[in-house]
């Protein structure tokens, strides 16, 4: 068919000292990279994992490309939606909030964060984390969050439609 094949990676392997299935993960991830090697290019993420894939495993930088995110800058617009009939509806009027959409899960740096909120909450009680979306450790985060004690300062929320993200 005569078409190109390129390696599209989204993220990179997060290691846990010790943790078997994360070895496993680093070691499948080596393996991909050592076979893209044998296509027609590489994406990232961002110019920093692009430096850091070309680096580690000796990719020549002119074979990966960056390919970042997109976004609806029409739908993303804050001049339409500035989010105050939500936050009203939300409780989270006068409250400063950090926003993260995406999979939930412990290798995102979502655990740090929420214990960093443990540590901030007294001295400004009104940070929010809004974590939105869905995924399989959506429960480990919770019971964190409740453990710890960040309840009134940490909002986990299932996953909504993408065209309603803005509100």
């Amino acid at each position: 068919l005569n078409f190109k094949t390129i390696l599209d990676l989204r993220s990179t392997p997060i290691k846990v000292k010790g943790a078997f299935r994360e070895y496993i993960e680093e070691l499948l991830f080596r393996v991909s990279i050592f076979l893209a090697k044998k296509l027609d290019g590489i994406t990232t993420l961002t110019e920093l994992m692009k430096k850091d894939i070309c680096y580690k495993f000796d990719v020549r930088p002119s074979f990966v490309e960056i390919w970042t995110s997109g976004v609806s800058t029409k739908l993303f617009n804050p001049e339409k939606n500035d989010g105050k009939e939500m936050r009203e509806k939300l409780g989270l009027t006068k409250k400063f909030i950090i926003f993260y959409h995406g999979e939930l899960n412990t290798k995102r740096g979502l655990v740090e964060s929420i214990k960093a909120v443990e540590i901030l909450k007294n001295k400004y009680p009104d940070l929010v984390l809004f974590l939105l979306g869905t995924g399989l450790e959506v429960s480990t985060l919770k019971n964190l969050v409740r453990e710890i004690g960040v309840d009134n300062n940490v909002i986990i929320h299932e996953k909504v439609d993408y065209t309603d993200v803005p509100k």
